[in-house]
């Protein structure tokens, strides 16, 4: 009996406007507007006394740039990043580390139609609202994890080597790779009966697999390891009790808790 939508939930067609960041330096602002798209730097005094009046119980004083990007949003420039107003005060979103800038110090504000461009010392953050789908939302985070945290079938750490280069990237295992699969699986379980997406039954058994291997490896009935590495391929954490198997190929750690039985 296929699912049907619980009433005012939102369906897999419903759209929202998600966040995107990309970062630019200046030529490569330069570039991508052609002239096009002006930067206010110059901070208009009387506009900045209106927003303190309002926005007092805000914890950033040092406004930098105030910039309208239309009548009823308004972006803010402090030394500590950037906030995003409506008119009515109510969504107040908050910009800042490298999560979002270069540098948490904006110096200038621009627009181009849906984007904004947050000019710091360091370079152009460029912030988009794009309209999407839940289902389009998904598949962003699928790809993601399967091109960058599906080591051995476990749904494992990332770490950039490089700050901002995805092709630094590099797994590591971790105490919760059990955990973290076994969420990810039913994750993928849900997907597969709501849209039968094949590759959704596919992560599921494949991380299904790694989940079993983590008790075979050990050889002890009902005893699953926290974790696994490959000798010679993975990096060697240096903290916790590892045994190697017997055709010394493959390392496991044997210290799990009972917190991740229940992860499990």
């Amino acid at each position: 009996m296929p699912l049907r939508p619980l009433a005012g939930i939102p369906s897999a067609q419903t759209t929202y406007l998600q966040k995107t960041r990309t970062f630019h330096s200046a030529d490569d602002f330069a570039r991508a507007t052609g002239g096009k798209v002006a930067i206010q730097r110059q901070l208009d005094h009387q506009k900045h006394k209106a927003w303190r009046e309002v926005t007092a119980p805000v914890p950033l004083a040092e406004f930098t740039v105030v910039a309208n990007e239309s009548p009823s949003i308004t972006w803010i420039g402090t030394r500590q990043g950037a906030i995003r107003f409506s008119q009515d005060f109510r969504v107040r979103v908050y910009f800042a580390g490298h999560r979002w800038l270069p540098d948490d110090h904006v110096t200038g504000i621009g627009f181009d139609g849906a984007a904004v461009w947050l000019e710091t010392s360091k370079g152009f953050a460029r912030i988009e609202y794009k309209s999407m789908t839940l289902a389009d939302k998904s598949r962003i985070f699928v790809d993601r994890v399967q091109a960058r945290h599906n080591r051995w079938g476990l749904t494992a750490d990332s770490q950039l080597r490089v700050p901002g280069d995805l092709t630094s990237n590099q797994m590591a295992s971790s105490d919760n790779d059990g955990l973290w699969t076994a969420m990810y699986v039913a994750a993928e379980c849900f997907r597969y009966k709501v849209t039968g997406a094949p590759d959704a039954r596919a992560n599921a058994r494949r991380g299904m697999e790694a989940i079993v291997r983590l008790e075979t490896i050990t050889g002890i009935a009902g005893f699953p390891a926290r974790s696994f590495i490959k000798v010679g391929e993975d990096v060697q954490p240096m903290d916790g009790e590892w045994h190697d198997t017997p055709d010394k190929v493959w390392r496991w750690k044997g210290d799990t808790s009972s917190d991740e039985i229940v992860g499990h």
